[in-house]
């Protein structure tokens, strides 16, 4: 894959607060690429997983763009490893992950549905944390910071009290909700191996997500009217569709008698929870318009004319103040998501093209990191109501 991103730009466009990387992997794209379709062994705990049902060849371009940037930046300490449903390949998720810890769907190649790979995604995802550590990524996902400084100096420190990093997924942080595109945390950790056990017993007997929400684990949340105000009021297909973070809520929400495990302590004292910010500016900056944002990714930087100061303002405030971009195509409007439009075949390259300020975001990102510190939040006071239960124990009267 020639890549249409190794402009011959200074790096000095915009006043940004930046440092260089000092142990980027310099190989070709085609090398690298080599790499995802040949993965390593699992040797540290230094590892960055992601997946795509029909291999990183079927990815749209600005994805694979994605994954390559990952492995530059983060250098040969990181293995990157991009996994898929061909058994027939290296990077097959039965090469990884154990099958006792996937649904009996996965295993036999049923599922079914619309959205078939974004869930199996899910179910893998805290499968390969808890067996071999490391962090999630979904490749929607620009990182425009070190995963070092994002988590991994705090999470490697064995003086830290913090055993998992996730995104909150509350812009007004006035909730615990966590978002599971971003999941990073130690081998064997219990609250990642619990909230995989929840998960797994709510797809018993399922080829896909419809009617997830009304299973019994989930009574709590949804028929006791226990949600927070991130998903209340959302309908049942938006439920069904986010059940990974119904399992997270009743995790979150447990205090288990039967183990001693505390949700709300272990989310306080042992969660470190990303700012909103760090990964939503860009939606926050433009009320989530993509084709305002689309504009703003081919500006050119030389370009004079009307609506240059504020894509200046834009990206400063991305490269400067963001440690991720989160991109997807999930919205409830009329209005297309940036990369709704990014996956157009007309617009493959938009997100890189020459001379823009996309270009530029490309760039930074795999020749720089910002030289800051993350902002993160603590977990604040539960207002939902505690559920004193066994992990899977329901109550269906």
């Amino acid at each position: 894959m020639a890549s249409p991103c190794d402009p011959q730009i200074p790096p000095d466009i915009l006043p940004l607060k930046v440092r260089p990387l000092q142990h980027q992997d310099h190989r070709d794209d085609e090398e690298i690429i080599q790499t995802l379709f040949d993965p390593p062994p699992v040797v540290s705990e230094k590892n960055v997983w992601a997946f795509w049902d029909k291999g990183f060849a079927a990815m749209p371009p600005w994805q694979k763009r994605n994954v390559i940037a990952w492995v530059r930046m983060l250098g040969p300490s990181w293995t990157v490893r991009l996994l898929d449903l061909d058994q027939s390949t290296k990077a097959g998720i039965f090469n990884f992950v154990d099958q006792a810890h996937l649904p009996l769907h996965i295993i036999e190649g049923k599922a079914t549905g619309k959205f078939s790979g974004a869930h199996t995604s899910d179910a893998i995802r805290l499968p390969l944390i808890y067996q071999y550590g490391g962090v999630w990524m979904d490749v929607g996902l620009l990182l425009l910071m070190h995963l070092d400084q994002v988590c991994w100096d705090v999470l490697g420190n064995p003086k830290t009290k913090f055993e998992v990093a996730l995104a909150s997924a509350d812009p007004t942080l006035k909730s615990g909700a966590a978002e599971n595109f971003f999941i990073a945390g130690r081998k064997g950790n219990g609250f990642i191996k619990r909230w995989m056990l929840v998960q797994l017993e709510a797809w018993k007997g399922r080829h896909n997500s419809h009617g997830i929400h009304a299973d019994p684990l989930f009574h709590h949340l949804i028929r006791d009217g226990n949600l927070t105000h991130v998903f209340k009021g959302a309908s049942e297909d938006k439920l069904d569709y986010f059940q990974a973070y119904l399992a997270y809520e009743r995790l979150r929400l447990l205090e288990d008698p039967k183990d001693g495990f505390n949700g709300p302590s272990y989310c306080k004292n042992r969660i470190l929870l990303i700012d909103y910010k760090e990964f939503a500016l860009a939606a926050m900056k433009t009320n989530d318009n993509g084709p305002e944002q689309f504009k703003m990714f081919k500006t050119r930087h030389d370009d004079e004319s009307e609506g240059l100061t504020k894509t200046r303002e834009f990206f400063t405030d991305l490269l400067s103040d963001a440690g991720l971009l989160k991109l997807y195509h999930w919205h409830e409007g009329d209005i297309p998501t940036l990369v709704d439009l990014w996956d157009k075949p007309e617009n493959h390259d938009a997100d890189c093209l020459p001379g823009t300020f996309g270009e530029y975001l490309r760039f930074v990102s795999q020749n720089f990191t910002q030289d800051r510190k993350i902002r993160t939040c603590k977990f604040p006071p539960i207002r939902e109501k505690i559920l004193v239960a066994g992990l899977l124990e329901t109550f269906d009267e």
